[in-house]
């Protein structure tokens, strides 16, 4: 099923995904438990990946479900969970067709995963889909990567290494490498993003694959999300518990049912 704006981990961003983003404490685990644990209830994790917050979370017996729509991040989170004892309950669905027989006190997004909704329509759908599935007076927390002045002025459609590293069942190095365009008018930032595996200092695989995100600036979204009935909103700035300021460049949405 293709939904408008989607973007799903397959392939090569999966292997990888674990050794660029798996080593705890995460920078974001101890702000999202804070509130899991002050909500006190259920809680439910949008992205849950490979269980980078989920496992963790299931393992400091916290009651969280995941929602993940790639299939392969879902097995990859389901075999770490073997090796722990765990059984987490994990929905394969988009986050802007979300329907889970439960309601919740806290629903968190990490890792700045809303961007990837690209269109305006399936951003209310999502923010209307949290809503329904919030018990009264829960917590919807939404992450974003706020557009700084050198990320909009900066040079497109160039080729630069964003990372590298070793893959360990085989022994190669791979180089991810990232151009990207910006439509300012609709708020859209496109990247094309480039895998290169190299076996014996040789290229032995090549992969290009693109992910679009939209961006925001606080103030509109604080206006979308009233829009859509939330209130209470506070912004927090890079997973602290300060007020967000304009510097911060991860603003954490937080607002209640």
């Amino acid at each position: 099923m293709y939904i408008q704006g989607a973007y799903v981990y397959e392939g090569i961003t999966v292997e990888l995904y674990d050794l660029w983003f798996g080593s705890e404490p995460h920078e974001d685990q101890a702000f999202y438990e804070h509130f899991i644990r002050h909500g006190d209830g259920l809680a439910l994790e949008i992205g849950s990946g490979t269980g980078r917050l989920l496992l963790p979370y299931l393992r400091s017996n916290l009651e969280v479900h995941g929602v993940e729509p790639s299939a392969q991040m879902m097995g990859v989170c389901q075999e770490k969970a073997e090796q722990f004892g765990l059984q987490p309950t994990i929905y394969q669905q988009y986050m802007q067709s979300l329907k889970i027989p439960h309601s919740y006190k806290t629903i968190f997004i990490p890792l700045c995963t809303f961007q990837l909704l690209v269109s305006r329509q399936e951003v209310l759908e999502a923010l209307r889909r949290f809503y329904v599935h919030l018990e009264q007076d829960g917590r919807l927390m939404i992450s974003l990567f706020m557009p700084t002045l050198q990320m909009l002025t900066a040079e497109q459609g160039v080729w630069s290494v964003r990372r590298a590293t070793t893959r360990v069942e085989d022994n190669a190095h791979v180089v991810l490498s990232e151009a990207i365009q910006r439509n300012h008018f609709e708020q859209i930032e496109t990247k094309w993003l480039k895998y290169e595996v190299y076996k014996n200092s040789q290229l032995a695989a090549s992969y290009v694959k693109t992910m679009q995100l939209r961006w925001y600036s606080w103030h509109e979204f604080k206006m979308i999300i009233e829009k859509v009935g939330f209130r209470n909103v506070f912004m927090y700035g890079n997973y602290t518990h300060h007020e967000a300021c304009e510097k911060n460049e991860v603003i954490v949405f937080s607002m209640q049912k």
